[in-house]
């Protein structure tokens, strides 16, 4: 029902303006599910893999189509939703001191794969990350058809993943896997406000061991 109620507020909106294109709808939700509109970006979001991967439409495919002046070729009816995705941003970053961005030469790099397992990413080894931009060098995504499956997708290959050359956020992921009130779905946006303190931050030799004791 809540995202009923948010699809009919963004198409009344579209309406309304005219728009044309892809574009993103941004709301908050209470425990209420009561809705609050935030912004709307007339392009497409970061976390537009999450939509692709649950109903494999190719969101930049059509956003480039549309600019060309072609007609959709499906109707919102036919959409349908399949399985639970999460998206991870991979940002060049510490978070042990105050998620400071950082810089540095890629040395060694290794990536993730397997069915379920996207990566959007430029990176390669060798590749220098600059100051001068965002601290986002990569994206991982993950797909199952339940969020229990979604979630151990996400733990193996966040435990696959390794970029040494500069700190990444890639440990923080790891924990935040590994943690009961996410593995539970219980979380807000003031999820790291209070977890962050208890996070140890899982590293590859962390990883080795839990392994080994398994």
């Amino acid at each position: 029902e809540t995202r009923q109620k948010l699809l009919d507020v963004a198409v009344k909106a579209t309406k309304y303006l005219k728009y044309e294109g892809a574009g993103t709808f941004e709301f908050l939700a209470d425990d209420q599910q009561n809705i609050y509109f935030i912004e709307m970006n007339t392009r497409v979001q970061v976390e537009h893999p999450v939509t692709e991967t649950i109903t494999g439409v190719d969101i930049i495919q059509r956003m480039i189509q549309i600019a060309e002046g072609s007609k959709m070729i499906f109707w919102q009816e036919e959409i349908n939703f399949r399985g639970y995705s999460i998206e991870f941003r991979i940002n060049a970053e510490n978070p042990l001191k105050g998620f400071m961005p950082s810089v540095g030469t890629v040395e060694k790099y290794f990536t993730p794969n397997g069915p379920g397992v996207r990566l959007d990413s430029a990176l390669y080894t060798g590749y220098k990350v600059p100051a001068n931009y965002d601290s986002m060098v990569g994206k991982l995504i993950v797909w199952a058809l339940d969020w229990e499956g979604a979630v151990k997708k996400a733990k193996r290959a966040l435990d696959e993943f390794y970029i040494e050359g500069f700190p990444t956020n890639i440990p923080l992921h790891r924990e935040i896997v590994r943690d009961q009130d996410f593995k539970d779905g219980k979380f807000t946006t003031n999820y790291l406000d209070k977890k962050m303190d208890i996070f140890t931050l899982q590293t590859q030799d962390n990883i080795q061991e839990e392994e080994e004791k398994v």
